[in-house]
């Protein structure tokens, strides 16, 4: 048995359901900062991002989550794969999200992001977590998200590379009490701004 199997069965086992199983409607405020870099010096970037977002989350009594991903931008047609993942009991309440697809995630934020920026982009890295804790009647949810990202991309036969990371808290809402939107993994704004200076200063 793996890892993450023995992790969602042990969550599973947990009686009562807690009170974060069910379907979410989140909304909350993302900030993040990256660097490119490379022997180029119009590699040399740095940039910041402020996003407010809005999206889903499905957290299931079997011990495992969906997160719904989406599109990038009108220009791209890669659909970034929902971030699925198991959950287990955390500090003081919390619920910790652990993804278990970001291999399957970093390929499709690569692809996207250069069909958004015309440059060759490639995720070497994509790390995230999150935390969630609803109150004891079910009705209100707060959590907390955290990821990092590496790469290169390419453009005119000059390659960078990159580093982003970034952070966000939200609030979340049953499903049925707030009509819910559509957003895609954290990382895929701040990577584009990352690769869009670059291209800007070529």
């Amino acid at each position: 048995m793996t890892r993450w199997a023995i992790i969602a069965a042990l969550a599973a086992s947990a009686a009562p359901a807690p009170a974060q199983v069910g379907t979410w409607t989140i909304r909350g405020t993302g900030t993040g900062a990256g660097v490119s870099f490379g022997a180029n010096v119009a590699c040399n970037q740095t940039v910041s991002v402020t996003r407010r977002a809005r999206g889903s989350l499905s957290v299931a009594a079997d011990g495992t989550y969906r997160a719904p991903a989406g599109q990038l931008c009108r220009r791209s047609a890669v659909i970034v794969p929902d971030e699925v993942g198991v959950w287990r009991p955390g500090r003081n309440g919390r619920v910790v999200l652990e993804p278990t697809n970001l291999d399957e995630q970093k390929e499709a934020i690569g692809q996207a992001v250069s069909e958004c920026t015309g440059a060759s982009v490639v995720i070497s890295r994509l790390r995230g977590r999150s935390w969630v804790k609803a109150t004891a009647d079910g009705q209100r949810l707060r959590g907390a998200t955290h990821f990092s990202a590496a790469g290169r991309f390419s453009v005119r036969g000059v390659v960078c590379g990159f580093r982003v990371a970034g952070g966000g808290r939200f609030r979340g809402l049953p499903a049925s009490a707030l009509p819910s939107g559509g957003s895609a993994h954290a990382s895929l704004s701040l990577v584009s701004a990352v690769v869009r200076a670059g291209l800007r200063v070529r």
